[in-house]
């Protein structure tokens, strides 16, 4: 998916200026593909620059990046279902896209 998005946006202006603004939306609307975890996703543009005689590839600016959204934690009694129950809903990658309950 990154691939064809990337591919898109170099040929496609109005997909490009989307997929910066609105990502999630821009790749389901083009792609019919669902981000499969609920988690914000930033398009950073020009964070590379293609240098083949360098090193046959890309030079990177950025890093793609995580962020780990740290809850607080609930009484110790109900730490142990509660972080089943984050295990089960928000830790997944690259998994089945989840609905919320």
């Amino acid at each position: 998916m990154i691939v064809q998005a990337i591919a898109a946006a170099w040929h496609d202006a109005e997909f490009r200026e989307e997929l910066i603004a609105h990502p999630v939306d821009a790749l389901h609307k083009r792609f019919d593909y669902r981000f499969p975890m609920k988690m914000h996703l930033k398009v950073h543009e020009n964070s590379a620059t293609w240098t083949p005689l360098t090193n046959g590839g890309w030079t990177t600016n950025e890093v793609n990046g995580l962020d780990l959204v740290l809850p607080p934690a609930p009484p110790p009694e109900q730490r142990a279902a509660a972080l089943a129950a984050y295990n089960a809903r928000h830790i997944s990658l690259f998994g089945p896209d989840r609905k919320e309950i």
